[in-house]
């Protein structure tokens, strides 16, 4: 259990933003551009409007930092923090960024790629995922892309906690160290059996059906009787 290479840090171009609010905000959208917000420490928010295609593209791909091009001609690394999206289409309708330093170590969530296929499937049992992402906390230039985690040797019962996982160099595990990752359990089939008052109704019908049989033979009899 390995980490991954080291994620990239792309750049991306960043314009001002002079009006906020909803109205503003959706005809940015209009025009093919997203509202930002970036903070950093000690000083103001700064609105921003960040071309949609580029930007959409890099979250799709995961992308964590990124080094923004300022509209002053600056660039200043940045952690992509929060995400919002539209609730129906899910497209990004707003970003917020925090402004870091490269000597400074922050929390990043990261996936957890699971490698091979645990022994305790061909026993019969069924992997559980718990979570695919913990958080760790490392130096900007030292986040992994994705943490492996070899899952081969599971059995049926077994699980990996996150206090399993090899931290990349440089990398401090922050989520619980029990928290589960993902287990192998075994699946039961439970077969109902049928409630004792259909069982009821069935009896009755039965009962009912040979006492109509009795009372047919019994008049077919007095009928052969007269003949």
């Amino acid at each position: 259990m390995t980490g991954g290479n080291t994620m990239a840090i792309i750049k991306l171009k960043a314009e001002s933003r002079e009006n906020t609010g909803t109205r503003a905000s959706t005809r940015l959208r209009g025009a093919g551009f997203i509202p930002a917000n970036l903070y950093s420490h000690g000083n103001e928010s700064k609105p921003l409007s960040l071309e949609d295609k580029s930007w959409s593209k890099a979250i799709e791909h995961e992308a964590k930092l990124v080094y923004v091009g300022l509209p002053e001609g600056k660039e200043q690394l940045a952690a992509v923090r929060e995400i919002q999206r539209n609730p129906l289409d899910h497209k990004i309708i707003h970003i917020d960024l925090l402004g870091i330093r490269e000597d400074e170590p922050i929390q990043f969530s990261v996936r957890v790629e699971f490698l091979g296929t645990p022994i305790g499937m061909k026993e019969g049992g069924v992997q559980q995922i718990g979570s695919d992402h913990v958080d760790i906390t490392c130096l900007p230039n030292r986040l992994p892309d994705h943490i492996e985690c070899d899952i081969s040797h599971l059995t049926v019962g077994d699980s990996i906690f996150a206090k399993d996982l090899v931290m990349p160099e440089g990398s401090t595990l922050e989520s619980d160290p029990d928290m589960v990752l993902l287990g192998v359990v075994m699946v039961r089939v439970v077969l109902e059996e049928p409630a004792e008052g259909a069982k009821g109704e069935e009896g009755e019908a039965g009962e009912g059906e040979g006492e109509e049989g009795a009372g047919k033979s019994e008049r077919d009899e007095d009928s052969k009787s007269e003949d």
